[in-house]
C-alpha cells in the first residue's frame, strides 16, 4: 500500500482531469487520451457500447440532458493503481433524460467511482450513481 506516493498523486491528477475536462467542460476529445484503449466500464449505461465509445456515450447522455452539468470531487483517495472518488454532480434539466422531458429543474446526483490505472491511463471503472434520486427530483411537484 502506497497512499501518498508519486504514483498515487499522478493517478489522482489523471482522474481529476477526467472529471474536470471531460465531464465538466465536455471535452470529449480527451477520452481517447485519458482512457486506455482496452478500457472496461463495468457500469456503463444500458445499451451503451463497450470501451471508450460507451464512456463517451454516457457523458453525452448526461451533458445533453443537463448542459450545465458539473461534478465536484467531494473526496478522492488513492492506493497503488486504484483511485476512489465520491462526487456530487449538479445540473439543470434542459434535455430529455430517461424519457423525462425537460423540466428546467436543477438536480443533484450523488456518485461513487472506483478506477484502476494502468500505464498512465484509466483501464477499468466501477461506479454507482443515484439515478433514482435524480428521477425523484425531476418528478417532484413544485
Amino acid at each position: 500500500m502506497n497512499p501518498g506516493s508519486d504514483d498515487s498523486d499522478k493517478n489522482i491528477s489523471l482522474v481529476k482531469r477526467l472529471f474536470e475536462e471531460v465531464w465538466n467542460k465536455g471535452n470529449l476529445s480527451l477520452v481517447d487520451e485519458i482512457l486506455a484503449q482496452d478500457f472496461v466500464d463495468y457500469n456503463r449505461p444500458p445499451g451503451a457500447p463497450d470501451g471508450r465509445e460507451g464512456y463517451r456515450a454516457g457523458v453525452i447522455m448526461i451533458r445533453t440532458a443537463f448542459p450545465d452539468f458539473n461534478f465536484s470531487l467531494d473526496q478522492i483517495l488513492a492506493e497503488d493503481d486504484h483511485v476512489a472518488i465520491r462526487l456530487t454532480g449538479l445540473g439543470t434539466h434542459k434535455g430529455d433524460f430517461l424519457g423525462i422531458s425537460p423540466t428546467g429543474k436543477q438536480v443533484s446526483l450523488g456518485s461513487m467511482t472506483f478506477i484502476r490505472i494502468k500505464n498512465g491511463r484509466i483501464a477499468e471503472r466501477w461506479g454507482i450513481s443515484d439515478i433514482p434520486r435524480v428521477i425523484q427530483q425531476l418528478q417532484a411537484k413544485g
